[in-house]
């Protein structure tokens, strides 16, 4: 059954943008689990989190998240995918309660619960629409990013060669293609100590663990004489 829920706002925002039958299948879940008992909210809002949120280049400025080439990977929450998602969360949340349609308190409410506790868990809410002209920008910048991913492949060593050699012979084109070099090497190295600072947060992470866990007082002075 399907049901009668879309304001022209969201078919306007929907029609060039269509989840598919597994991403449909999750998010209704998500409803319906919820219908069920509301003691599994925090489950299914992580879920739904997890559907929504993509990884994007960019930077947080003054608490929003700014596309761009030469910033850090991110995950963010995708418009698109929110209100796709947010659709078939209520459609599953009616379905299992047995209303005819979404256009009601009891979805409202949920609804309002819902991005309540994604708010209060994550620091998440509804991400801004994109305007024609930044998914125009952002079209740009996606077939930009795939070619500085496919360039960021290359040894560092290889990258750097190839910049001193079209540096040395500057012209129009050598410039530009020294440029296009110059952002994948910063590409890569950005990524690198993204992958470092992971590596760090979760070594921390482990030895807090560890050393709340521990119960041997020689071992644990050992510890702090080490790193002082």
């Amino acid at each position: 059954m399907v049901l009668s829920h879309i304001t022209e706002r969201d078919l306007i925002s929907m029609n060039t943008f269509k989840l598919n039958d597994m991403q449909v299948a999750s998010f209704t879940a998500c409803g319906a689990t919820i219908a069920e008992s509301e003691l599994d909210l925090a489950g299914a809002v992580k879920t739904f989190v997890s559907l929504v949120t993509v990884e994007k280049l960019g930077n947080w400025v003054n608490g929003n998240f700014e596309e761009s080439d030469t910033g850090i990977p991110t995950k963010v929450a995708d418009y698109d995918l929110w209100v796709a998602g947010m659709d078939s969360v209520k459609q599953g949340y009616a379905k299992a309660k047995g209303l005819k349609t979404i256009d009601n308190d009891a979805v409202k409410g949920m609804w309002k619960r819902f991005t309540r506790n994604i708010l209060e868990q994550f620091g998440i809410s509804k991400p801004a629409k994109p305007t024609e002209g930044g998914k125009a920008k952002a079209e740009q910048r996606s077939k930009a990013q795939l070619a500085k991913e496919e360039l960021a492949k290359r040894d560092e060593e290889d990258l750097q060669a190839e910049i001193a050699e079209l540096s040395s012979k500057p012209s129009k084109e050598n410039n530009k293609k020294a440029g296009k070099l110059i952002a994948a090497l910063e590409y890569k190295q950005k990524l690198a100590n993204k992958d470092i600072e992971d590596e760090l947060k979760a070594l921390k992470k482990e030895l807090k663990d560890y050393i709340t866990k521990c119960d041997d007082i020689e071992m644990l002075y050992d510890i702090r004489n080490l790193i002082d």
